[in-house]
């Protein structure tokens, strides 16, 4: 007669609850992650909008100065209300040649995701005539 290790159904009762408990950690870590990953994603939509918003305001200075050549007037820290923060500069440099001038435009703001600021610089040459 052999014997074998059959235990009752009363022993085992203890490790449905501790399979029970295990799973919900392994779910709750999931859960966790995929919060982790939701604000990591909103941080860096944040992030894109706000480069795409200084290079609008950048873009958006550049063609007023094309479409006026003659009236390349520098810019010292004009507030950009699109942007946290935001301050714009424009310098204006002449080249060697007479009829063409050297346009760099830097818009600066508080990033919302960091403690730093963050900088977008566009340089063109505008021709006057």
């Amino acid at each position: 007669m052999s014997t074998s290790c059959l235990r009752s159904p009363r022993s085992q009762g203890g490790m449905a609850l501790i399979e029970v408990l295990v799973a919900v950690l392994i779910f709750s870590i999931g859960v966790l992650a995929a919060i982790g990953l939701q604000a990591t994603a909103i941080s860096a939509v944040t992030d894109a909008k706000e480069r795409l918003d200084a290079s609008l305001v950048a873009n958006e200075q550049v063609g007023r100065m094309w479409t006026d050549p003659a009236n390349l007037i520098p810019v010292v820290n004009q507030a950009v209300t699109t942007l946290p923060g935001g301050k714009m500069n424009v310098t204006v440099t002449p080249t060697a040649d007479p009829n063409v001038s050297q346009v760099d435009v830097v818009v600066t703001w508080r990033s919302s995701n960091a403690n730093h600021d963050s900088t977008y610089q566009e340089s063109v040459q505008i021709s006057r005539g």
